[in-house]
């Protein structure tokens, strides 16, 4: 139950952090190794397929 809540809770902030992150990725065009470390969910399977 608490994996699941993480998960609904990393869900919203990625969310939440859609513009920015695309403006960072866009416009600074960042190594794809800092935007891992800067946005890790951005690479869990979950992320990807929505």
């Amino acid at each position: 139950m608490e994996g699941k809540r993480k998960m609904i809770e990393i869900e919203e902030l990625m969310s939440a952090t859609f513009s920015k992150r695309r403006k960072e990725i866009v416009g600074d065009q960042p190594l794809i190794g800092d935007v891992m470390t800067r946005w890790p969910a951005m690479f869990c399977e979950r992320q990807v397929s929505q």
